[in-house]
């Protein structure tokens, strides 16, 4: 199910998400793979362990988002970045 659906839904019909129409078929069509609920899920089957899959799920979008002409939520590597920030400043 599409993640726009899903939210749209929870949002009582307002659509205020982030995530835009499509993104769920593209994750499926990058891995060729249909066969999971959502596309975190179809992500998380591919790359193993949450993080990395997080880290793929955010670059998959930024990809999506591009496609759209849109602009780009960030790189992973600012998220990194921020990471190993915060690991610093416990």
């Amino acid at each position: 199910m599409d993640g726009m659906v899903t939210a749209d839904r929870l949002f009582n019909g307002t659509r205020n998400v982030i995530i835009p129409d499509g993104f769920t078929e593209f994750i499926e069509w990058y891995y060729g793979d249909d066969t999971q609920a959502d596309g975190y899920a179809c992500v998380l089957k591919a790359e193993g362990d949450e993080k990395a899959a997080l880290y793929k799920w955010l670059d998959l979008l930024d990809e999506f988002l591009k496609g759209l002409d849109y602009e780009p939520i960030g790189t992973i590597e600012q998220l990194k970045k921020l990471e190993e920030y915060r690991r610093k400043h416990k």
